[in-house]
């Protein structure tokens, strides 16, 4: 097999095919636009803690801090 029937492949081939490089964007800081959004209220959150702290109460995991 010569050297110009060979196949090529991987990134560089497609590169070499396509005709060139994608050129890269200049650094910058990357700033968010949107306010945090809460996904939920403190009660639920609460809500959320005191339901987990009774299944782990329940399934014989000792919780050593007070909850609150």
């Amino acid at each position: 097999m010569k050297l110009s029937e060979r196949r090529t492949g991987g990134r560089r081939g497609r590169s070499e095919r396509s005709g060139g490089k994608i050129s890269q964007l200049p650094w910058r800081v990357v700033e968010n636009p949107f306010d945090p959004v809460n996904a939920a209220t403190p009660e639920q959150i609460e809500a959320i803690h005191t339901s987990s702290m009774r299944v782990l109460s329940e399934l014989g995991i000792r919780v050593m801090a007070e909850a609150g």
